[in-house]
């Protein structure tokens, strides 16, 4: 019987296919100590995880590395998730990660600590930088920013049956401002594209704002997403404490007044925050929502349509995160702000 000759890439095209429908190397969780950490131009992270007895070289796409709450450093330990398969150019096995959180402590506090020792080295915390304390501060008061009342006068499942959603899916919500943001409402028209390539899995109401509206609509007509009854594109949202209140997810900015809204009502979010403001004070925002576990942060220059709609998906498919996400925002939330300034002012005038 002759013997086949196969080339190397058919040798691994085979070992590749194997691995692939092997269920026993889906979704594995592989604990490990982090070493060879490089973040490539493209975004991509590539890394090995070892433990005294051997090592696994992985990738972390950028997709993947952008939900990523904590700064991955060499010699941490993690627990890594995702699925083995090979890469037939290289003929070399690898993890391809879909998720890494740190051992031991949660990621949320590992990138608390983190945001602490980078504000600690970027002088922040010297005691030239500390203000002394007023000589009356018992005279300060915290009150909040105050929420609008009508954000609390109908039940989620209410505001969802006036919106006209009774078909149980999610619903997301987005808007950057008043005025739009070209380049993000540039990434939503590709949002938009993934929810119409994964069968729009939930129910979208987008704010474009003024700047953006005619070159929005336009677009939409072009790609022919302009008459999608799960998608409503809109230039202002006038009636915005029904949709936020019947919202599942908020995509935004990261100004003070939505997130007094936001942690108010519990609501989870994927924050983009404007690069345009005074003192980056956006971002010190949302890093601090993130860091409660309410939120999650993109920055605007690695945002685009696809890493958005991932994180979305990501959320709404997890109940559990969903729920650690409300938590994280209501522990921050001030409801009764309007009533903390009231009975300040009127303690007063007394």
């Amino acid at each position: 019987m002759e013997r086949r000759i196969i080339s190397v890439s058919e040798l691994n095209g085979v070992v590749k296919l194997l691995l692939d429908n092997e269920p026993l190397l889906r979704n594995l969780a592989v604990r490990g100590e982090l070493s060879n950490y490089k973040i490539y131009p493209s975004g991509h992270h590539y890394f090995t995880l070892k433990d005294p007895e051997g090592a696994l070289r992985c990738v972390l796409f950028k997709g993947q590395a952008l939900r990523l709450r904590f700064r991955p450093e060499n010699g941490m330990k993690v627990v890594v998730t995702g699925r083995v398969s090979v890469f037939p150019r290289d003929g070399a096995y690898q993890l391809y990660a879909e998720e890494m959180i740190p051992e031991g402590a949660g990621d949320l506090a590992v990138a608390f600590e983190q945001l602490k020792a980078r504000l600690h080295a970027e002088g922040l915390f010297d005691r030239e930088r500390k203000k002394p304390l007023p000589e009356h501060p018992e005279r300060i008061a915290v009150t909040g920013t105050p929420v609008r009342g009508d954000f609390f006068t109908k039940t989620p499942e209410e505001a969802r049956q006036e919106l006209g959603f009774d078909d149980g899916r999610p619903v997301v919500v987005s808007f950057w401002g008043s005025l739009g943001a070209s380049h993000m409402n540039e990434a939503m028209l590709d949002f938009f594209e993934e929810e119409r390539k994964n069968g729009f899995p939930f129910h979208h109401i987008h704010a474009v704002g003024k700047g953006g509206w005619p070159s929005t609509e336009s677009a939409l007509q072009q790609r022919g997403l302009n008459d999608c009854p799960a998608l409503d594109v809109r230039q202002y949202i006038y009636n915005m404490a029904t949709v936020m209140r019947g919202a599942d997810l908020v995509i935004c900015r990261a100004g003070a007044s939505t997130i007094s809204e936001l942690t108010a009502l519990g609501m989870p979010a994927i924050m983009v925050p404007s690069p345009y403001v005074t003192n980056n004070h956006q971002e010190k925002n949302a890093r601090l929502l993130e860091a409660h576990g309410g939120a999650e942060v993109l920055l605007e220059r690695e945002t685009n349509g696809a890493a958005l709609y991932r994180a979305a998906a990501d959320i709404l498919r997890s109940p559990d995160k969903q729920a650690r996400m409300k938590q994280g925002m209501l522990s921050l939330g001030i409801p009764d702000a309007t009533e903390r300034i009231y009975e300040t002012v009127m303690a007063l005038v007394k």
